[in-house]
Parts: C-alpha cells; structure tokens; sequence
C-alpha cells in the first residue's frame, strides 16, 4: 500500500508501539491487535472491517467495536494511520520517521487504490510559502490527499 523513499522503511508495527510507549500509552491486547491488523493490510480499512479481521482470528473473548474506534483515534491522534476520504477506511503511515516528513496520499477514484509517497522539501515549499502568503497560515503538519486514476485504471 505505501510507497516510501529509501531514506524511509519503518515497521509499521514497531514504529506504531515505540511512538505510543513514548507517549505515554500502555500496549495493550487491544491496541496490539488493530496495530498488527492493519500493519498486514494489503489496503485501507474501515473500523467495521478492522472489527471483522479481528473476530476471525479471536482467541477468547472479541474485541468489541468501540474498542476498535478508540484505538484508531488513539493512533490518529499520534499520527501513525490516516484517514483515507471519502471513504473513512485507516491507511498505516510509514513516514513518521521519515528524513522528509511531507508526504502526498494518492486514491484511484475507480480502484480504490491508496498510496503515499514521500515528496521532497523542494516541492512542497512554494505551496507553503502561498499558503503562508495569502491565508496567513502556517501548518503545522500536513498531508496531502488526490484523487485521480492509477496506472492500471488509466491504462498508463
């Protein structure tokens, strides 16, 4: 799903605890369970389906669905998955410790294929600069989103 630089190849997984445990979070069974869900995700994941993957694979007791919303909002939170719009499914970033932390999330409109790549400080800068410009603003962080057509749909 993600498309990273060579200066970029985290583990989702580890990269999600070592942040969490830095913040101040427990790792708990919960928390662990919807991290290892969607590190292995081939695509994005809505909270439904995050709930689904992991009632099939439950040893014991399910993880309820609430639980489920609270640890997306906890990793949202923290920066570690993004909400891919419109849809509202959860995409892992492997960016967080990325030499260049700007970073463009892609989404083919008739696949709905995602994914992010990493954008130098170059490109970004004069969007930043205009922003600063002619709203007076300055992010803090951001990510941007496009919708368009992968190569496959657009027979590239």
């Amino acid at each position: 799903i993600n498309t990273m630089s060579k200066h970029c190849k985290p583990n989702f997984t580890e990269l999600s605890l070592e942040t969490l445990r830095s913040a101040g979070y427990r790792i708990t069974k919960q928390r662990r369970a919807v991290i290892d869900c969607i590190a292995k995700a081939k695509k994005p994941l809505s909270a439904p389906n995050i709930y689904k993957e992991l009632s099939k694979h439950s040893k014991g007791a399910p993880l309820d669905n609430t639980s489920v919303y609270r640890v997306l909002g906890t990793l949202l939170e923290n920066d570690l998955v993004h909400r891919v719009s419109p849809s509202g499914e959860y995409i892992a970033c492997n960016h967080q410790h990325c030499v260049n932390s700007h970073h463009i999330m892609s989404r083919c409109i008739k696949c709905n294929k995602v994914e992010e790549l990493d954008v130098p400080q170059e490109v970004v800068a004069p969007l930043l600069f205009h922003m600063r410009k002619a709203l007076s603003f300055t992010p803090d962080s951001h990510l941007l989103h496009m919708d368009g057509h992968c190569s496959s749909c657009s027979g590239s």
